[in-house]
């Protein structure tokens, strides 16, 4: 997530390690929760996102482009988890909004609307989203529900029910999860 007010775009890479887990340990051997921001120098950053573009343009039938632009990515993204990690606590978020980010990472799963988030720092629900929208372009509440999906596709990766991933992810709705899992994934 960037933080600051130009466009920008975000890509997430949603695959399965499974079948050779030894060619993605520089992810998989990471504690879970540490080291997920990574910023890139302007440099590599162009090639990066010129490098992701590549990939969504590129026919499905040129397979050797394919494969070869997916692992120059996952190169830039083991470099950049090796040698340009942010750390959890962003220094360029205000400390109230760190907090809040810390505080959610913690406990998605048993926060259940933004509303007991802004009770819970006793703010109001417009400064909450004033906080979200000026720093990390994003809603407090999709911001919570995306941690909340991150976390059941881990789950269900991991072979748990869906039911498990649902409630154990802080849903309380099973059809309500299905309805918001199917919209994004």
């Amino acid at each position: 997530i960037y933080n600051d007010e130009s466009d920008h775009l975000h890509y997430w890479f949603l695959f399965s390690a499974k079948e050779n887990p030894r060619l993605f340990q520089f992810m998989l051997a990471r504690k879970r929760g540490t080291n997920n921001l990574i910023r890139l120098p302007e440099s590599i950053s162009k090639t990066f996102l010129e490098l992701c573009e590549r990939l969504i343009t590129t026919t499905p039938d040129k397979a050797t482009a394919l494969i070869s632009c997916f692992f120059e990515i996952l190169s830039y993204i083991e470099q950049g988890l090796l040698e340009y990690n942010v750390s959890e606590t962003n220094n360029n978020l205000p400390p109230n909004v760190s907090d809040i980010l810390s505080y959610i990472n913690k406990n998605f799963a048993t926060i259940h609307n933004i509303n007991e988030l802004a009770a819970h720092f006793e703010i109001s629900i417009s400064t909450l989203e004033r906080y979200f929208k000026k720093y990390l372009a994003i809603t407090p509440r999709r911001y919570l529900e995306d941690k909340k999906l991150s976390n059941a596709c881990m789950m269900l990766r991991q072979n748990f029910s869906v039911t498990e991933a649902c409630f154990e992810s802080g849903f309380e709705d099973y059809s309500h999860f299905i309805y918001i899992f199917k919209k994004n994934f």
